[in-house]
């Protein structure tokens, strides 16, 4: 038996939604993109592009789509059934889905606070987690105006910058996945406002002023003046200087290689050499002399 042979003509079913883009100079239109399957007098097949101007793009998105939709239909290409994706019908399945697919890319912090706020409860603060508010819905039937009244809610009863932010942020995350996979035509958190206005706790945007700089200085002594200059000259993070170590030091630089881990306990608080918050955090900063010399 050729192994190699098996399967070789049996017909495989293609799904795809093509590709969007906006073309032209002056007036800009939506033009689509997607591939069709021409096959040979020798029996085999030859994937071929096919591209169209579908109309102009004062259309939204979503609208261009559907008319791709039907090009792509009509050129014999099977579309996906929605039968195959009814267990994920539910908004809870969709975002337990997006969460196990992405958590990989997530740090503890992002993980633990996102998942608070899509599936934990807080009597403290009187704060309805995600789920228990739109779990149980379908997601297809989910608009605009009830997630834009949770965010509100939410800042009205004394949820944090942070949180409302992470709440919205990972809502249009999810949805846009659950449009992704075709349970919904359009992402209805692709638009939610932050509700600013409302938020008890606004983050605060002052900076210090040099002469305010000059007099904190002058009062610091010996450590806490060494922790100071290096925050205002070479602008490291808490998490990345309270970790530096003598080795961390060389002639006119500094190395940035680790971060402490806030999160976590123990020796799990030291990261491992290259492990910063962000991969570009990693690398050197330069060291005046003056400061070194303090150092």
């Amino acid at each position: 038996i050729d192994l190699s042979a098996i399967g070789k003509h049996m017909p495989r079913e293609r799904y795809q939604r093509g590709s969007l883009t906006k073309t032209g100079k002056r007036t800009k239109m939506w033009q689509g993109l997607w591939h069709v399957y021409v096959r040979r007098p020798d029996g085999t097949e030859k994937r071929l592009p096919r591209t169209k101007v579908l109309g102009p793009a004062t259309m939204s998105k979503a609208q261009a789509q559907q008319h791709l939709d039907k090009l792509i239909a009509a050129s014999g290409v099977p579309q996906p059934s929605a039968s195959n994706l009814t267990r994920y019908s539910k908004f809870e399945d969709v975002w337990k889905r997006y969460r196990d697919l992405k958590q990989g890319t997530w740090g503890t912090a992002t993980r633990k606070a996102v998942v608070s706020i899509f599936e934990g409860e807080s009597e403290k603060k009187k704060q309805a987690s995600i789920l228990s508010v739109f779990g149980r819905r379908p997601v297809c039937e989910i608009t605009r105006d009830p997630l834009q009244y949770f965010l509100n809610g939410l800042a009205t009863a004394g949820a944090s910058y942070s949180v409302v932010k992470k709440a919205r942020t990972y809502l249009a995350a999810a949805f846009q996945y659950a449009a992704d996979e075709r349970l919904i035509d359009t992402n209805p958190a692709r638009k939610l406002d932050l509700p600013t206005r409302l938020l008890q706790k606004r983050p605060c945007r002052r900076f210090y002023t040099l002469d305010e700089i000059g007099n904190l200085l002058a009062i610091a002594q010996l450590r806490e003046h060494v922790v100071l200059r290096i925050f205002f000259v070479c602008g490291l993070r808490p998490s990345e200087l309270f970790i530096l170590r003598d080795d961390d030091i060389e002639p006119g630089r500094i190395r940035i290689d680790q971060a402490l881990k806030e999160t976590e306990k123990g020796q799990d608080r030291i990261g491992q050499d290259g492990d910063t918050k962000t991969p570009d955090s990693a690398g050197y900063v330069a060291l005046s002399r003056s400061l070194q010399e303090e150092v």
